[in-house]
């Protein structure tokens, strides 16, 4: 077993900013990261041999499988306001990442969480069954090991299609049944009260999100930039950085640059000057430097 090198970017002088969960990955469709992980989180890359201890804040790509130990938990933050939650001996295998996000769950506990601006699609696939989760909903899915799944909806609504028959709705409180080669069971009403531990920790996750995404305890001020799919809003506290301050910018990743535009022009409407935007990895087919034309730009990895 190894561990999946984390390498971290440090200046004299670092920009600090609160912009929501989903902005720190806003800027590219390609990758998703660990928010959380209470240990036993393992991850395996498409040309990997071994799998490898995956930490916060380690880049999840397509191809990936995730696995969640026993007595372990683990959040995946995607781009577009969508999360995936596991626990307690689950391998899933992250076959696409928003716009259109297609997660392969082979077996275990998991909960898909979209927030309700969370844009593109999230299909989340069984052997059973095919689930589509619909913004503003959290759902959880159970597979076992033969392949048997359960869905059951907190809140907002999915659909689950198999090989054969109709799509069937299952709309908030609700749960249905669905054996491999079977149609799924008649939707029913479940106790919202009754929770496992994994339930538990799922709502204290929920409720985290729900905080972060609140305004800013004080005042501040926004930036719109443009996603491939979307557009999203940067927000800064208003005195976070005076007038002449010196700041450098520095993120894991830069793809098309705009989450790091963004950035740029908050610390200078603000009067700073921004002397320089490090990140860990460019992706350099997408162009992002040239967003970011006319200031100083480093990047450790380039792909």
């Amino acid at each position: 077993m190894r561990a999946r090198n984390n390498v971290y970017l440090a200046g004299v002088v670092a920009l600090a900013m609160l912009w929501g969960t989903q902005a720190a990955l806003a800027d590219s469709t390609m990758h998703a990261r660990i928010s959380y992980e209470s240990g036993g989180a393992m991850v395996q890359g498409t040309a990997d041999a071994d799998w490898s201890y995956a930490t916060t804040n380690t880049l999840i790509l397509p191809g990936d499988q995730l696995w969640a130990d026993k007595g372990g938990t683990m959040e995946l933050e995607m781009s577009g306001g969508s999360f995936l939650r596991m626990a307690d001996g689950s391998k899933a295998e992250i076959i696409d990442l928003p716009p259109s996000a297609s997660i392969r769950g082979w077996t275990g506990a998991f909960y898909v969480q979209r927030i309700a601006r969370s844009t593109g699609d999230f299909l989340f696939i069984t052997p059973a069954c095919r689930v589509e989760i619909a913004q503003d909903s959290q759902v959880r899915i159970d597979v076992l090991e033969q392949g048997s799944t359960t869905v059951t909806v907190r809140w907002g609504a999915a659909v689950v299609r198999t090989d054969t028959g109709a799509p069937m709705s299952v709309t908030s409180g609700k749960r249905v049944f669905i054996d491999p080669g079977y149609l799924p069971s008649t939707p029913v009403v479940y106790d919202r009260n009754a929770e496992d531990d994994f339930d538990a920790w799922n709502r204290e996750r929920a409720e985290t999100l729900a905080r972060g995404y609140e305004e800013l305890p004080a005042k501040v001020i926004g930036e719109d930039y443009t996603l491939e799919y979307g557009v999203d809003t940067m927000e800064v506290h208003a005195d976070a950085i005076r007038p002449g301050d010196r700041v450098l910018l520095v993120d894991d990743l830069i793809a098309t640059g705009g989450s790091a535009k963004a950035a740029i022009d908050l610390v200078e409407r603000l009067g700073g000057k921004v002397v320089g935007a490090a990140f860990l990895i460019e992706l350099t087919d997408l162009n992002g430097a040239q967003a970011l034309k006319g200031y100083d730009v480093f990047s450790l990895i380039k792909y």
